[in-house]
């Protein structure tokens, strides 16, 4: 035997079921923007840590390249004229030799000029 509730019952039944299925809805949509929430500020941290250390890495790569030999130029045999010559002087040097070669610069091009001592090079 097949009985039918009372369209009121049914309407009740339907409510409370529309309520628990909602409630529980809810729940789970906090329980997952809390997630969420703090998977976001991992993320923020995280992205933070990496711009940080980028922003080293170019301070970094900014310092190797200024001071990089791919701007440097090495001139061999030039006797030293006065011993414990200074920078400006060397640099000084440095303009008249490339004048005298034909090259126009000033001592405005040559960031720093410095004497090396020779390498030994029966030491490995």
């Amino acid at each position: 035997m097949i009985t039918t509730l009372p369209s009121k019952v049914e309407k009740r039944i339907h409510k409370t079921h529309t309520v628990e299925i909602r409630s529980t809805c809810t729940i789970y949509l906090i329980k997952n923007e809390n997630r969420t929430c703090i998977q976001l500020h991992g993320i923020r941290k995280r992205l933070d840590d990496i711009e940080e250390s980028l922003r080293k890495l170019e301070i970094a790569v900014n310092e190797m390249q200024d001071y990089s030999y791919a701007f440097n130029i090495k001139i061999l045999g030039v006797p030293e004229l006065k011993v414990n010559e200074d920078a400006s002087e060397t640099s000084k040097l440095c303009v008249n030799l490339f004048s005298r070669m034909g090259a126009n610069i000033s001592i405005n091009d040559i960031d720093i000029a410095h004497r090396v001592s020779f390498r030994d090079s029966s030491r490995s």
